[in-house]
């Protein structure tokens, strides 16, 4: 989440040079693909197509309560290798994952940022659509694999500009949808071209899942953005899965977006769509103490005792790493108890998963959730939970239709 006038007492801010992010998929994806691949289009597409949700023959009122309608756990920071087993999302840029991950038994989504948006160009600031976005969608992303619908073997290898190209993985059942990006419209995209970006997706592949993450004020306090053209009034429908992401250090980390989900995301959204969370999963070396330093982060140095690591080295900080794995757990139970009541909760993308790295917002380090042990076999816990309990329960089938390990770069 972009400080945007929220004041937050930490946050990720979105990157617009960066590329997207990455994320990871178990156990789960092998039954999830099995009926994915049912469900496949397999005819050209051409035109307009209906917008349809893959999870409009699952209608809100028939989810049942619990966490069997919470499907999915995956983080920012896709690692086949150490997530197997207690992960069931893998959203990655490396389309080249999506194959091992497949064979571990996890689903892909593809981050799709850069086939729709480019550095703006003044008098605009942040993120615009590319103007030749079509062509960039299908050359570099989607691919042209019209000749796999009448091969007995569907052609895995067909690249797009040096990595496999999505419609061979749709058709081999690795992927099962796209990340078009994280906080758009606070970047400088607005509706209409996030709308763009979601509707093409659809064009060519009408049942894939279409997720995107937002900052806070964009959705929740769309009435007062600075920028109408990018505040959100409704979830463009081609969008299947939305989530927002917000942090404190307090239990309102979870009360207040839990309240805001009802109060300002549902009611944008139609029936099919669901949602997302995205909750804190780090630490940091230089965690910026008192309101004054947080409302001005230029100010560094208003810390004036040391952050303690075990087995020595320090930083300013209020903040032990101690302190940071015990909260990181507690944010995670506390998270994963909303999802069980919030019947419109279909999954968990927590931030992040990978190498600790600098910390654009307070200096010294962020504090990956793979090295906050607590907090890891927190989420670790939770995962076999979801996994153990999807799997058991009845997934909800796609709509037949007409006929290396990437780092996070966000803070």
């Amino acid at each position: 989440a972009s400080v945007h006038g929220e004041n937050l007492l930490f946050s990720h801010s979105h990157r617009h040079s960066r590329a997207a992010d990455t994320i990871m998929l178990t156990g789960l994806a092998a039954a999830v693909a099995a009926a994915m691949l049912l469900t496949m289009d397999t005819s050209a597409q051409g035109g307009m197509v209906p917008m349809m949700s893959s999870l409009e023959a699952v209608p809100l009122e028939a989810v049942p309560l619990g966490s069997s309608h919470v499907k999915y756990l995956g983080f920012y920071g896709c690692d086949p290798t150490t997530q197997a087993g207690w992960t069931s999302l893998c959203i990655s840029e490396n389309r080249s994952v999506f194959e091992a991950a497949h064979g571990a038994g996890m689903a892909g989504m593809a981050t799709v940022t850069w086939a729709f948006f480019r550095n703006a160009v003044p008098p605009r600031s942040g993120l615009m659509l590319r103007e030749d976005y079509k062509e960039a969608w299908a050359t570099s992303y989607w691919g042209d694999c019209s000749h796999d619908s009448h091969d007995s073997v569907v052609d895995t290898q067909v690249q797009c500009h040096g990595q496999p190209c999505l419609c061979s993985q749709r058709s081999a059942g690795t992927v099962f949808g796209v990340f078009l990006g994280d906080e758009l419209l606070g970047a400088g995209v607005n509706v209409t071209e996030l709308t763009i970006a979601a509707n093409t997706v659809k064009r060519d592949w009408p049942n894939a899942i279409v997720y995107w993450n937002e900052e806070w004020g964009p959705v929740v306090d769309n009435s007062t953005w600075p920028h109408p053209a990018s505040a959100l009034h409704r979830v463009p429908d081609a969008i299947d899965w939305i989530s927002l992401d917000f942090y404190r250090m307090d239990s309102t980390a979870w009360l207040t977006p839990e309240a805001q989900y009802t109060a300002s995301v549902y009611p944008k959204m139609n029936p099919n769509q669901r949602a997302m969370q995205v909750p804190q999963a780090f630490g940091r070396t230089n965690d910026v103490c008192g309101a004054t330093c947080y409302s001005n982060v230029s100010e560094k140095g208003c810390c004036t005792h040391n952050h303690v690591w075990p087995g020595g080295g320090a930083g300013q900080t209020n903040h032990t790493f101690m302190w940071w794995d015990s909260w990181s757990a507690s944010v995670a139970n506390a998270y994963f108890e909303w999802a069980q009541r919030d019947p419109r909760i279909i999954g968990i993308n927590p931030w992040y998963y990978g190498s600790d790295r600098a910390d654009i917002m307070c200096g010294g380090n962020n504090i990956s959730v793979s090295h906050l042990p607590t907090a890891l076999a927190a989420w670790t816990e939770i995962g076999h939970k979801i996994l153990g309990e999807a799997v058991a329960a009845p997934l909800p089938l796609q709509n037949p239709e007409p006929t290396a390990v990437q780092t996070p770069v966000k803070n």
